[in-house]
């Protein structure tokens, strides 16, 4: 069987700018790690075409570690990490903030979600947007299982419920309005080209997710 574990955000939360960031924590991560280590094999990319294909038969079950999003931590902390235990991982690009300097809205969410208190990030985002149809309360939860439903509903809203263009708007206005210059934090939130290729000399595997994350 070939299982794969999906991250995110992996840091040192507290320290960071952003503690209320939902991620893995960089000891819980390295200790993670060495758990799957002594479970599965961990294989590269071409180990598990080939398993796919019948052409390998490992004699533990594979585990593949993914990491979406190309963000500076996977380079600065999570390499090194995965350096050290001898683990392949697969890293996944937003090209749009490798090349323009971007952040996604998606990311800009999770920032400003971070950065405010909750009722008020979502009354400042429904006087930009307006408050849409109702939300599926059952299917919010069934989608962020790890979120309140309060946050989950407003989560399922701002994805994919509104129109992508207004929210869109909305949430670069708010996160200019409250954290600044949308350059200079992609330019410390996504790792660039150098780096990039800095962790395919490492033995990462690196791979699209997608433009603009839509």
């Amino acid at each position: 069987m070939l299982n794969i574990v999906m991250y995110h955000y992996v840091r040192d939360l507290p320290r960071t700018k952003y503690p209320q960031i939902k991620g893995m924590l960089l000891d819980d991560f390295r200790e993670q790690v060495r758990d799957l280590s002594e479970q599965f094999e961990m294989p590269s990319v071409e180990a598990c075409i080939r398993y796919l294909r019948g052409e390998y038969h490992p004699k533990r079950e594979l585990c593949m570690l993914t990491f979406d999003d190309g963000l500076k931590e996977h380079y600065r902390e999570v390499t090194p990490i995965l350096q050290e235990q001898g683990v392949p991982g697969v890293f996944h690009i937003i090209t749009a903030c490798t090349n323009d300097k971007v952040v996604v809205p998606v990311h800009m969410n999770h920032f400003l979600m971070a950065a405010l208190d909750f009722d008020t990030y979502r009354s400042e985002l429904t006087n930009y947007i307006g408050t849409g149809p109702d939300v599926d309360i059952a299917l919010a939860r069934k989608t962020y299982p790890w979120d309140t439903a309060e946050v989950a509903a407003f989560k399922y809203f701002f994805n994919f419920v509104v129109s992508p263009e207004v929210r869109d708007s909305a949430v670069k206005a708010l996160f200019e309005k409250y954290i600044g210059s949308e350059q200079e934090f992609a330019g410390e939130l996504y790792l660039n080209w150098d780096e990039a290729r800095e962790m395919q000399k490492a033995g990462m595997t690196l791979g699209g997710h997608t433009h603009m994350h839509r």
